[in-house]
């Protein structure tokens, strides 16, 4: 039996018990809802990933023309025609760009979707010399391997476009690994010497187009921004000599040595002493590095 307290009302406190109740189902209600989310996202994963294996059966067992179809028809958008697909964008490789879902299917849906997905599209490769040039020219690699093992392939790419981002004197030198894929990749690349405008729809205005490369169908454009004139014409420079070495079959060491030789041409006639210095400083690092490996 209660209590009764000094106020005349049930021991405790009725009230305040009351408001204990109301507060506990308030919450007990909260986390039940979030309870039931936490489920929902559950089976609608679970949900997804069975679609997916579905999905990937069905269209497996399809014949390849049929599958070519569906690829084409889900990963070429008629109405975005020349548009370009940018990779790589502000330069971060850190961050992914966004692809198709039809891509993370499945490994044997991707090696056969990525194929219709490059070779139907253009892609816009922005890179940003001042975070290097590596890992967009491992991105093209990659893809460009691939495609070689695979018997009577399509061409890798419907069109590539390799966009240097805000190029500056300073960081010529971060363009011999893109020299040396041209020539390890046997890439037909033809010099503009020409002013050759390219009305594209940028976000920026790019007025001088460097030249087009084709090579069994492939189309690469390199292009820069006009008022860099410098370094547009160290980069048309070192573009011509990637070329040469292709066409004369030089070794990667004959073709290091002749952008050396170019690069001490343009530091001399260059815009200012800081890019000289610096270019000397990574020049004579190269060296230093070379030696100790000969040791």
């Amino acid at each position: 039996m209660s209590g009764i307290n000094s106020n005349g009302g049930p021991a405790g406190g009725g009230r305040k018990a009351k408001l204990k109740a109301v507060v506990a189902a308030i919450l007990g209600g909260k986390k039940s809802a979030t309870t039931k989310q936490k489920k929902s996202k559950k089976k609608a994963e679970k949900r997804f990933k069975d679609l997916s294996g579905s999905l990937d059966q069905y269209v497996v067992n399809l014949p390849a023309e049929l599958r070519n179809r569906i690829y084409a028809l889900v990963l070429h958008d008629n109405k975005s025609a020349g548009k370009p697909i940018r990779v790589g964008r502000l330069g971060r490789w850190t961050k992914k760009y966004r692809q198709p879902s039809i891509l993370a299917v499945s490994s044997q849906l991707r090696k056969e979707s990525l194929e219709v997905f490059t070779g139907n599209n253009i892609f816009d490769v922005r890179i940003d010399l001042h975070e290097g040039i590596e890992k967009a020219l491992a991105w093209v690699q990659g893809i460009l391997t691939a495609r070689r093992h695979v018997p009577g392939t399509a061409i890798p790419f419907a069109e590539l476009r390799l966009r240097l981002v805000a190029p500056v004197w300073a960081k010529l030198a971060e363009l011999v690994p893109l020299a040396k894929f041209i020539r390890q990749n046997q890439l037909d690349f033809d010099v503009i010497t020409t002013k050759d405008e390219w009305e594209g729809r940028w976000p920026i205005d790019v007025h001088c187009k460097l030249g087009a490369l084709r090579a069994q169908g492939r189309r690469l454009f390199i292009i820069l921004p006009a008022h860099y004139r410098f370094a547009c014409k160290g980069v048309s420079d070192f573009l011509a000599l990637a070329q040469k070495a292709r066409v004369e079959g030089w070794s990667e060491e004959q073709l290091e040595e002749a952008l050396d030789v170019k690069m001490k041409e343009l530091v001399a006639k260059g815009p200012g002493k800081k890019a000289s210095k610096l270019w000397l400083r990574q020049q004579a690092e190269r060296e230093a590095a070379a030696q100790d490996a000969a040791l």
